[in-house]
């Protein structure tokens, strides 16, 4: 009979308690993720199947964005890259600048572009880290 009573905003002690615990582990994850060095990013398990393509492909390119924002300067040692969907490729490789600057020696990539032609610029492939 007292649950009857709740109005729907209240959730009692439990559900707080989670909601709370959930919100510290979220904080804690972001300082955490920063120390990853591996990043292995695949578009094939990132993207919701149910959007449209280009809805993928522009939610992907955010993703990654966001992702190697959040690890700011942290140093990667490899940094895989998958994308079978099509991605705008000044962005790739604006994201393998970046994964080279922060030392990563290991790349691996698999890049579907739509316009054929494209090479990757010479300078990615004999590019050196400052000591």
């Amino acid at each position: 009979m007292e649950a009857k009573k709740r109005k729907s905003g209240d959730h009692g002690e439990g559900a707080i308690s989670n909601a709370a615990l959930t919100s510290v582990m979220s904080k804690r994850w972001r300082v955490l993720f920063t120390l990853i060095p591996s990043l292995d990013l695949d578009d094939s398990i990132f993207l919701p199947r149910d959007k449209p393509k280009e809805c993928q492909r522009t939610s992907f390119m955010e993703f990654v964005n966001r992702v190697l924002a959040l690890q700011s300067n942290s140093p990667i040692t490899k940094f895989s890259l998958k994308c079978d969907k099509g991605v705008d490729e000044s962005l790739v490789e604006d994201w393998i600048r970046k994964a080279l600057r922060r030392g990563a020696t290991d790349l691996s990539l698999v890049l579907f572009f739509p316009s054929s032609g494209y090479t990757l610029p010479s300078s990615m492939l004999f590019y050196r880290t400052q000591c």
